[in-house]
């Protein structure tokens, strides 16, 4: 059995990830943390997970006699744990944002603030299992990809794999609100969202240079990505429309 345990198991991406755990024939989940709920029953904080999770939050783990760790941390707290936790001999799968720009330039100018582990930013692989299997097979620490890379990228691998795409790409995506995560906001508040399709992050959104790296490594070529966010009265789901020039291939 594999020994895995999950940091930040108290939001929605820490809830998906102990669920789909849970019900894995070769996991075995040993820990799941939380600072705030530590002591407390995780099937309280997560009812769909009665019957499926025994366990109560403890407040953290070191990876000692664990085989891999995931982080379903806050972008900027991924990066101080990970250093320990590869030490200590297990495998990290960080859910967060700190590991999937490969430039730490890039990643203080859309994040804002300096990566302190820049080591591991340059050996860490990105975790899409479409494009990149066998070299995620073989790492240690795998960066999870974000939602909308995730859905825009997989959708124009093809073409920029193939050089077909002339000039660079439009993405109008849309997200439930669910993608904001378990603390509600004054925008995701369903009375204030619950009616209206708005957009965010306009020119400004981190995911924007994530989607151009996938695009760049693909063609072998920098790609000019235009992207636009926007959140749609739903809890779940995500759509992106692309918009593209194929050329004369």
């Amino acid at each position: 059995m594999i020994k895995a345990a999950v940091v930040g198991g108290s939001g929605y991406i820490g809830g998906e990830i102990v669920r789909l755990l849970s019900r894995h024939p070769r996991i075995s989940l040993e820990a799941i943390t939380s600072r705030q709920l530590a002591g407390q029953k995780v099937a309280d904080a997560h009812p769909f997970l009665r019957g499926y999770v025994d366990l109560t939050f403890s407040e953290s783990v070191d990876g000692q006699g664990l085989d891999v760790v995931f982080l379903a941390t806050p972008h900027g707290a991924s990066m101080n744990l990970v250093p320990g936790l590869m030490r200590s001999g297990a495998k990290v799968i960080d859910l967060s944002g700190d590991y999937r720009l490969k430039d730490p330039q890039e990643y203080k100018r859309w994040y804002g603030h300096e990566h302190t582990d820049p080591e591991n930013l340059g050996r860490a692989v990105y975790g899409m299992n479409e494009l990149y299997w066998d070299e995620i097979r073989e790492a240690d620490l795998v960066a999870n990809p974000g939602c909308y890379p995730t859905c825009s990228t997989l959708g124009l691998a093809p073409l920029f794999a193939n050089h077909l795409v002339e000039g660079g790409v439009i993405i109008d995506a849309k997200s439930g609100t669910s993608g904001a995560g378990a603390e509600p906001t004054k925008a995701t508040h369903h009375p204030n969202c619950g009616a209206s399709v708005t957009p965010y992050k306009v020119g400004t959104h981190r995911h924007t240079p994530e989607i151009a790296q996938n695009l760049t490594r693909l063609q072998g070529r920098l790609a000019e990505v235009v992207f636009t966010p926007h959140l749609i009265p739903v809890v779940r789901g995500m759509l992106c429309t692309m918009y593209l020039r194929l050329n004369e291939d």
